[in-house]
């Protein structure tokens, strides 16, 4: 083999290579990507007494193109979906289309996730994870706070 044809050989392993390695790029560039996170939000309670607690599912739109997301809510471990219409402070955003670096917080009032855990004491009921789904299906989910532990909502 003479330089020339080792030196071309290299050029186009090269121009494979950086050809692929752009290719995907380019494909990845186009998925969705939202990140969720859950935490525990509290407000002031209007009439005074104890302040309002909430879960709050963020959905981020952490990809370049816009997403709708048409429901949030908690997983428990029997493969129901617990959500909310309304909270304490006022009806769902949802559907929503999130654009690229916006986001959209959902509120879930606390006492309405732990009655569901109550509503038949045989069952061995807990949440397990958190969740926003998008237009086409897709769940994005997160991990639950550490206080769901605490509270006995979650055995995570």
């Amino acid at each position: 083999m003479t330089f020339s044809e080792i030196l071309t050989l290299i050029a186009a392993v090269y121009g494979a290579s950086l050809s692929t390695y752009l290719g995907i790029k380019e494909i990845n560039r186009h998925k969705r990507k939202i990140l969720v996170t859950c935490r525990m939000a509290l407000t002031p309670n209007p009439s005074g007494g104890e302040p309002w607690r909430f879960v709050s599912v963020q959905a981020y739109n952490d990809g370049h193109r816009p997403v709708e997301i048409k429901m949030s809510g908690l997983n428990l471990n029997t493969g129901e979906l617990f959500t909310q219409v309304e909270s304490r402070l006022g009806s769902i955003p949802l559907p929503k289309i999130i654009g690229d670096g916006e986001s959209v917080d959902i509120y879930f009032d606390l006492d309405a996730i732990e009655s569901i855990l109550q509503r038949d004491p045989s069952e061995d009921l807990y949440y397990t994870k958190a969740f926003v789904r998008d237009a086409s299906g897709k769940d994005y989910t997160t991990k639950l706070p550490k206080v769901f532990k605490d509270r006995n909502l979650s055995k995570q």
